[in-house]
């Protein structure tokens, strides 16, 4: 019997997009999987719409505790062979979950998978031609970005390949892999809330001498809206300012360097990942002053993710010439 999926939908106050998603689960080709979806108590209509699948969807209503910890919440309360962690502004092709676990049992390494997410626009409906995500990238600066970002799909990312990471918004994990990197009850790391939890648990992954990679021939459709246009990413963006969006960010990004930074690597390109975060004070030292504040934030938590670090490297089994690498995938 082929392997069980369990696909866990992260929610908040995204009903405008919820059917579009979940029908699109509901019309795969691959025929073993369960549905659950996380809502962090929504405001809208979510929760009817959720209902009205009945014995179709599971329901998980929570307070909002955030992307990560809704994630580690859907594993825990599922048992599929593999975990598909989904936004709600995400359609998938019928054929995205059948490609990535071919491609999972022929790669016993293979950890975490993502395909190739092109944009949606969700106003009209329409499919477009635009990358969104074909993996992300951690590079030697710990510059993190999704490869081919905006950029037209002329056919440069036809070949699967390893990526540091997958994107969060449509990855699929192996769930033995993910047994192997928790940490207390944490698969993501629950103390994000929500951006980079996922560079930082392919970070964990690699580190445990497991690969995330690309699936070339897989399909998704991200609106990349992070919800909805009444949800909490897009809440905070449409915010005076973008203080609190851009602080988990550049919080959550040094909390992610402290917990899986080794003093090798950290050595090797100390001068690169300096001028990154100058670059990053005198940008927002200019536009968004108070975003800095994430920073002392940052460093407050430092002991905790000592500890935290502790664990990762309890975990480590490739050498610090093999992590090092890591930053050129």
């Amino acid at each position: 019997m082929s392997p069980k999926v369990s696909v866990i939908i992260i929610n908040w106050n995204g009903s405008r997009f919820l059917r579009t998603c979940i029908n699109s689960i509901l019309e795969s080709d691959y025929e073993n999987t369960e549905i659950i979806v996380i809502d962090n108590a929504s405001e809208d209509d979510s929760v009817e719409i959720i209902k009205s699948y009945t014995d179709k969807v599971k329901l998980e209503e929570n307070e909002n505790i955030g992307y990560a910890a809704g994630a580690n919440k859907g594993i825990s309360m599922t048992n599929g062979e593999y975990v598909l962690i989904a936004n709600p502004d995400v359609v998938f092709t019928k054929s995205y979950i059948r490609k990535l676990v071919e491609f999972a049992e022929k790669n016993e390494n293979c950890a975490s998978l993502t395909g190739k997410l092109l944009k949606y626009d969700f106003e009209n409906n329409t499919k477009l031609d635009i990358i969104d995500s074909t993996g992300i990238r951690l590079d030697h600066s710990r510059h993190g970005y999704d490869i081919g970002h905006n950029q037209p799909d002329n056919g440069q990312h036809e070949t699967s390949r390893r990526v540091f990471a997958t994107c969060g918004a449509a990855s699929m994990y192996r769930r033995n892999a993910l047994n192997a990197i928790k940490q207390g009850n944490d698969f993501f790391d629950s103390d994000f809330f929500a951006y980079k939890e996922d560079i930082d648990l392919g970070w964990r992954l690699n580190l445990c001498g497991l690969e995330n990679w690309y699936v070339a021939d897989a399909i998704a459709y991200h609106g990349r809206t992070m919800n909805s246009g009444d949800g909490i990413m897009s809440t905070i963006k449409n915010k005076k300012d973008k203080n609190l969006q851009n602080g988990l960010s550049l919080r959550n990004h040094y909390l992610m360097l402290m917990k899986n930074e080794s003093r090798y690597t950290l050595c090797r390109d100390f001068h690169r990942i300096l001028l990154n975060l100058l670059k990053y004070i005198l940008f927002y030292l200019f536009t968004s002053p108070r975003t800095l504040k994430s920073l002392l934030d940052a460093a407050s938590m430092r002991r905790k993710f000592r500890n935290k670090s502790k664990d990762t490297f309890s975990h480590k089994t490739i050498d610090n010439k093999a992590a090092y690498k890591l930053f050129d995938l």
